[in-house]
Formats: C-alpha cells, structure tokens, sequence
C-alpha cells in the first residue's frame, strides 16, 4: 500500500505542478527545439547518481576518470547500495532533484514521469548522438519487437536502457557432480532426477541442505527457475503477465498452467529439507563456505561470470558445473524468455531542467552518447591492463583475470565494475576461461543454434502516460499482497489448496486491471 500510494503522490506532484523550465512545442520532456552546444572547450560539471555493488567506489575507476578526460567535465557522483539507491531516487524525484543524469531508472518510472517533465526526451536528439541513434535502430531493424523496450506509446523515448551484448540468461542452477555420481545419480535432466538426487544426499547427509540460491531478499529468484520450467517460459516471478500462445493474449501470471505446480515442488523441497532454510538471505560468501565444506552441492547462480561461481569453483577443485534448467513433466525443455538487446527494466535518464542551459545539455548528451559507443565499450570490457588484443582483433584477457590468489576483487571492481556493466554496455558475464565447462554451456547450449527454440518469445507493448500510471499502481499494490503470502505455500506452510483464492485476490487487488491494460495495448499494436 505504502509504494501505490508514494506512486500515487509522485504523478500528482508532476501532474499539478509540472518539472520542466523550458519551452515545450510537444509536451513535458521535448524542449521545443533547444540546440545543445557541443563544444568541449568549457569545463562543467555534472551531477551523477548510480547504485553500486562493488567494494571500490566508481571515481578510482579507469572508465570514470575516462569519461572525465574526455567530456572535460569533472562529475559530482552519488553512489550507494541499491537497496538505499530505490529510497533515494524517489525522494529526488518527489522533491524535484533529480541529479543531471540518473541511472538505474525503470523504465516504469521513465514512462510514467518522463511525460510528465521529470526527464529530458531523447529521440529530438538523436542527430548529437549517434551511438545511441545507431544502436536503437540496428536492434529494431534485427527485432521490430524491440522497439517498444525503447520507445513509448507516443514514441518518445525518456530512458536509454541497459544494452545487452548478445544477450543470454545470466543466473542458473551449478552442481557438484561427484556429489550426485555418489548416490548413483548421474543424469539430472528433469525434476524427477534432481528430486531423486537431492533426497539421496540428503539420506547420506541428513544435517546439511543440498540446495541453495543466490539471493538478497524476498522469493521472485528462488522460484523464478522452477516456475519458467514448470510453465514453459509463459510466465515468471519477474512481472505478472504471462502469456497465452494459444490464444496470444496476456493471462495472469500465476492463472499459468505450471506456476501453481512449481511452487508446489519448490514446497516440496523445502518441506523434506533440501533446500537450506537461509535460501532467502544467502550471498555469495555464505554459498561458497557451504560448498567448499561439502555442505551444499547444488545452487543457483550467476553462470561462470565475474560475481558468481568462479570464486567458489577454486575452493572445490573445479568440480562445480552448469546445469541447464531441468524438465518440468509436460512441457518442453526451454532456457526462458527471449533476451531483448534493450533491457528496459533499468537505464539512465538525464534531467528535463538540463535544457535551460545549452552547454550543459550539449554535455549531457555526449555523457550519455559516449558511454554507448564502441569506444568506451572496449574500454570497459578489454581495458590494455588487463587484456591483450590479438592479430585477429579478438581480445584475451590476461591471466591475473583469473587468478583468484591475488586480488581478485579489487581487480574485478576496477576494471569490471558492477555498477557500469549493470547499467550500460553489458557483455553478459564474459569471463569464463576459453574451453572451461562454463564456457561451452555459454556457446554451445545458451548461444547455440540448436537452442533458439528453447527460447520463448514475448511481445513488448507500448503503453501510454495513463496506462502506464495504472501498470505501476497495480504492480505496487499486487507486490504488497504477493510478498505478504508467497513464502507460506512455497515453504508448505499455507495449503495449495488455497492457491486460486490467493490468485484471486491478487487479480483483484490490481491484476484483472494490468492483464486488460496490456491486452489493449497489445492489441492496439497488431492493428
């Protein structure tokens, strides 16, 4: 209730007292034609806010000191946690100060205030950036699909998203073999093999629990995995629009055949002690001394990238493998949702109120310009420290990269920080070593050609200022009610017997609402 009405609060404040000081020709957010001034020749600085995850603040970073140097501006930066990050930027916004540019905006909140005049759009720009311009239509053009992880209703774009270089899940289940080739188990392609695995280990070890995750807080990625598998991709713990591709309409998440059935699985794990009672709370220090220690033997992950499992795999001599989503009973093997280039779930926003001055706009635009460039990409992801490029243009990274001996966390947050992969160019977990088992679970299964098909498709609507205000008030109000009760059936303590009265009660505290929102839109879009 506390988000629906703090969502409520913000567009009226927009709405009553508007955000932009400029001339505006098409609304809040276009600046009737104001001209940037490009030229580098001033010194300005520029305000900057972005959550972080790493050790290492941003500013001691070669990127930053890059994006410095070469925009002739010094930066005001505000990092923090992303757990303050959320509480902070709703504050900016509530209060109308909001930095000059802002990462890890939703793109909810983009769509919701960007037309009301919080932030600046963008599309009226494209001809000062074309590394922006270029990616956004060589990602329609290869996807018309994706267009509207980009652009709104009205076509405007207020947010430029997080982009995804060859795009592939990122976090999923790794086991230690032997532990299963011990118990006589050695094929764990369905659910039914994974369940029989587990209680055999857990018959020889019946103080430990075989089964973790990778978590901070709350269910959406403990069951995320088991309801994509259960439901064949149709649904997820990430949103609450499923889709049908019988009729091709939207449906309630949890109305999805095989979502109620794989909490229940995940219930019965849980109940008969096979997964570990901190699943909510583990990070990833508490999942390594538990693996090293023989004391968990399955987890889900980040797959064999720079925060996930390589620092665990040294402490248990390589024995920790990949292990693609198992089989749920009827439905085909899928990996998930197709990955879109454009994530829209978070991007970067620059200030409406920039525009008064055309220097600073002119500024701005090549801040947000040069981070999506090739330019800054091969510094981010091959810097020469780390790196060497080879005859062939390819890049091999050094061995300190992977020497988890030395210092391997002030080396990845230097040079792979977090909170830049996070938030702009992304290479989807690029580490692994050349011919280690992540590696070819990476090409061969995630990026395969035999597995295109394994990959569901999902079609991305456009909505409109009101409709995306409604999408908003009706996920914060279903999230209340969903995180209230979720953990009580997946942890057998509320019987599934009253899973469509919680499914009820959810669509009516908003769900019957987004469900209509998104099927007008969707059809509103195959007119």
């Amino acid at each position: 209730m506390r988000k629906k009405i703090c969502a409520w609060l913000l567009a009226l404040v927009f709405a009553c007292l508007g955000f932009s000081g400029c001339k505006k020709t098409d609304g809040p957010g276009d600046t009737g034609g104001v001209v940037p001034d490009m030229d580098l020749s001033q010194k300005l600085t520029i305000s900057w806010m972005i959550p972080t995850q790493q050790g290492l603040s941003l500013t001691e970073t070669p990127m930053f000191q890059a994006i410095q140097e070469k925009l002739n501006i010094e930066i005001e930066l505000t990092e923090m946690p992303v757990s303050q990050f959320e509480e902070k930027k709703k504050l900016n916004i509530t209060a109308k100060e909001i930095p000059d540019i802002m990462s890890w905006t939703k793109g909810a909140e983009a769509n919701e205030y960007g037309p009301l005049g919080a932030f600046l759009e963008l599309s009226q720009y494209f001809e000062y950036t074309p590394n922006i311009k270029e990616k956004i239509e060589s990602a329609i053009a290869d996807s018309e699909n994706v267009r509207y992880a980009v652009y709104n209703a009205e076509n405007k774009i207020y947010m430029m998203p997080h982009y995804l270089v060859n795009p592939i899940p990122i976090f999923d289940f790794s086991y230690v073999k032997s532990a299963f080739d011990e118990v006589g188990v050695t094929s764990l392609n369905t659910w039914d093999q994974v369940y029989e695995g587990l209680k055999k280990i857990k018959e020889a070890n019946p103080s430990e629990y075989p089964l973790a995750f990778r978590n901070h807080a709350g269910m959406q990625v403990p069951l995320r995995l088991f309801v994509e598998s259960f439901t064949g991709a149709r649904a997820t713990t990430l949103d609450y629009t499923g889709y049908d591709y019988d009729t091709n309409q939207f449906q309630f998440a949890l109305d999805v055949p095989g979502y109620k059935e794989a909490v229940a699985f995940f219930a019965k794990l849980y109940t008969e002690g096979l997964i570990h009672p901190d699943y909510t709370i583990m990070d990833e220090q508490m999942l390594k001394t538990r693996i090293s220690r023989g004391k968990i033997v399955m987890i889900a992950d980040f797959i064999g990238g720079w925060s996930g499992v390589p620092s665990i795999m040294k402490d248990i001599d390589n024995n920790l493998l990949p292990l693609p989503t198992p089989q749920a009973s009827g439905q085909d093997v899928v990996i998930g949702r197709e990955i879109p280039v454009f994530d829209s779930s978070v991007g970067t926003i620059i200030n409406q109120n920039v525009a008064k001055d055309p220097v600073k706009l002119g500024r701005c635009l090549q801040f947000l310009d040069y981070i999506y460039s090739q330019e800054f990409y091969d510094l981010q992801w091959h810097h020469p420290d780390v790196t060497v490029k080879n005859d062939d243009g390819t890049y091999t990274y050094k061995p300190e990269v992977y020497d988890l001996e030395g210092d391997y966390n002030r080396m990845k947050d230097t040079y792979f920080p977090w909170a830049m992969t996070a938030n702009f160019q992304d290479a989807m977990e690029e580490r692994p070593t050349i011919g280690s088992p992540y590696y070819e679970y990476r090409e061969t299964y995630l990026r395969g050609e035999e597995s295109k098909d394994k990959y569901k498709p999902f079609p991305i609507v456009p909505l409109s200022l009101e409709e995306q205000q409604a999408v908003n008030q009706a996920v914060a109000s279903i999230t209340d009610r969903f995180n209230a009760s979720i953990s009580q059936f997946a942890e057998g303590k509320r019987s599934m017997d009253e899973w469509e009265e919680f499914s009820n009660s959810l669509k009516q505290a908003g769900g019957n609402e987004l469900i209509s929102i998104y099927n007008e839109a969707l059809k509103r879009l195959n007119k």
